[in-house]
């Protein structure tokens, strides 16, 4: 399961709303800019994802005898919880 989080601020308090749908997580961003635009204090309104079955490092595309296709060690272990 993917799960989005909407971080914003509010009166100058930092808040978060968390969906699991990435249709109700646009339409809240979407909300909380129209609210600013209707004069609430809310500012730094944005969007960020994490995805379950994502596996390995961000960027890594490829591994080769422990390198990385530009020659990097690659040592990053999945690790089970």
């Amino acid at each position: 399961m993917t799960t989005y989080v909407i971080y914003y601020t509010e009166n100058g308090v930092c808040k978060s709303t968390l969906l699991n749908e990435l249709n109700l997580a646009i339409a809240e961003a979407e909300l909380l800019r129209k609210r600013r635009r209707d004069g609430a204090d809310i500012r730094h309104v944005t969007m960020s994802a994490e995805y379950d079955d994502m596996v390995g490092q961000i960027g890594v595309t490829a591994v080769e005898n422990g390198k990385t296709p530009d020659g990097q060690d690659y040592t990053w272990k999945k690790r089970r919880e």
